[in-house]
């Protein structure tokens, strides 16, 4: 009996650490996040990049269960003030870490972040929200001043998650169940200083869900065959007062967004068609701008557009 009485003891135990450790749903299914950010690096020095984050793999810290995020990306350089450039500030790259960046595991409806070098985790998202509700001091979110003005959904293949639409201190429109918010995952939810960033693609199993259906995020870098990014142009570029978005689709019902350098969206065309547009910045003050292209079948493309005037 008493050994009886052990050997339950020792099996409940092992059941309870192995749910503990079990992969959680937010992450399971491949994810994939496509993130674009312009940053001052000092200076006139703009520094652009497109990256992925991804997971690739599971390890155990103690007895607790976190995915592997990885980040791979390319970017280039440019200088917003007469010639000469100055060394640094030219050039274009591209990079896939060897290393994970973080550790990432989420337990309901929340998802918790640990840095390599930490001896602790950090809440990184609380989901487990309503319409009113505010959002808690987490990594990325530094006010408690950020709370939810109304809940809708979308779909993903693992069913609907909640969408949150956001307001007060915080720079993001939107809160994304499972994903993170609408400028990224890590990323800060107040504005960063020097830095934008624009959460243009997420998907699962190479399936993209946000922000609209279409193929999966990832970014091709290095020697991997770029066919998506080479199917769009936008010219001239440095622009002044117009700029021509060329395309090797035909488009149909395509939305052109256009944001600033803090990830506000300044500019919007609804319905384009054909294989050319027209698009009128004599509006817009110099510097560099993102753009993204959105069809109904295909998953959001984005680049970037530098209005440059001689005045």
């Amino acid at each position: 009996m008493h050994y009886q009485t052990v050997f339950s003891l020792l099996l409940a135990s092992c059941t309870c650490l192995q749910a503990f450790s079990q992969e959680n749903t937010y992450l399971s299914s491949n994810p994939v996040w496509r993130i674009t950010s312009i940053c001052n690096t000092g200076g006139y020095c703009i520094q652009n990049e497109d990256y992925n984050y991804f997971t690739d793999g599971d390890t155990l810290v103690g007895q607790v269960q976190y995915k592997m995020m990885y980040r791979k990306g390319e970017g280039s350089y440019f200088w917003m003030s007469a010639p000469p450039v100055p060394p640094g500030c030219s050039g274009t790259y591209w990079y896939i870490n060897p290393q994970p960046s973080f550790l990432l595991r989420s337990e309901g409806k929340q998802m918790y972040i640990r840095e390599l070098a930490d001896t602790a985790e950090h809440l990184l998202y609380d989901f487990d929200l309503e319409a009113g509700d505010s959002l808690p001091l987490t990594y990325n979110n530094f006010s408690n001043n950020v709370y939810v003005s109304f809940v809708d959904s979308f779909p993903t293949p693992q069913g609907y998650r909640k969408k949150f639409s956001l307001s007060g201190d915080t720079w993001s429109q939107y809160l994304l169940e499972g994903i993170g918010h609408d400028m990224g995952l890590t990323e800060p939810l107040q504005i960063p200083l020097e830095c934008g960033y624009q959460l243009t693609c997420f998907s699962l199993d190479d399936t993209a869900c946000y922000p609209a259906i279409g193929p999966g995020c990832n970014l091709p870098v290095g020697h991997e065959e770029k066919d998506l990014d080479d199917a769009f142009s936008m010219l001239p570029n440095p622009a002044s007062s117009v700029v021509i978005l060329q395309s090797k689709y035909l488009l149909q019902g395509a939305t052109l967004s256009v944001f600033n350098c803090y990830g506000q969206k300044i500019r919007e065309i609804h319905n384009m068609a054909g294989t050319t547009c027209t698009i009128d910045c004599s509006g817009l003050s110099q510097g560099l701008y993102i753009f993204s292209l959105m069809m109904p079948d295909k998953a959001a493309h984005c680049g970037k557009m530098l209005i440059c005037r001689q005045d």
